[in-house]
């Protein structure tokens, strides 16, 4: 019996493992990367007298982590309402359902783990009749949250979810 050398052995096997990954499911296949799709044309209804601003710039991450923070400390609490714009579709119910609907608990809080994506979606300009020419910009925030609340019969509980919010950002124009 011939003794085949190792060399030939060892580059055989490899040859054949080469050959045989293309049947293999996960070799070679990988994802698409598809872009996320925005909406075309104005996000929010433009005012009279505003105009949209065609350069988009970002911003300032260090106001929507403040504002975030805010929504995090007056949730589930009366102040809510005064943080939510006229424009948010009756506010007052949804204010009074999370109160006796939902039954959230009165020690429930939210609490703000981390801001996922800041995107910008739409800018205008304009003269606000109290502030003077300001910039208005609708963003879109999406962020990992956390409602800490005690159970009478679960305990303690902790509920994550991820949560896209759209904000309206005014800004001054000096």
């Amino acid at each position: 019996m011939k003794r085949i050398p190792s060399a030939v052995l060892i580059i055989a096997l490899v040859s054949a493992l080469a050959s045989h990954t293309g049947s293999v499911p996960w070799a070679g296949s990988m994802r698409q990367f598809q872009p996320i799709k925005t909406p075309e044309g104005p996000v929010a209804a433009v005012p009279e007298g505003f105009e949209t601003i065609a350069d988009i710039r970002p911003v300032d991450r260090e106001i929507v982590r403040k504002f975030m923070e805010d929504l995090a400390n007056n949730w589930n609490t009366p102040q809510l309402l005064q943080m939510l714009s006229e424009d948010f579709y009756d506010k007052s119910l949804f204010h009074d359902s999370m109160m006796t609907v939902t039954k959230v608990p009165f020690d429930a809080k939210l609490k703000i783990l981390s801001i996922r994506s800041i995107h910008t979606l739409q800018q205008m300009v304009g003269e606000d009749p109290q502030l003077g020419r300001v910039c208005v910009s609708i963003v879109e925030v999406t962020a990992l949250t956390q409602i800490l609340l005690n159970d009478p019969e679960a305990g303690f509980v902790k509920l994550e979810g991820l949560n896209d919010y759209l904000l309206r950002v005014v800004d001054r124009q000096l």
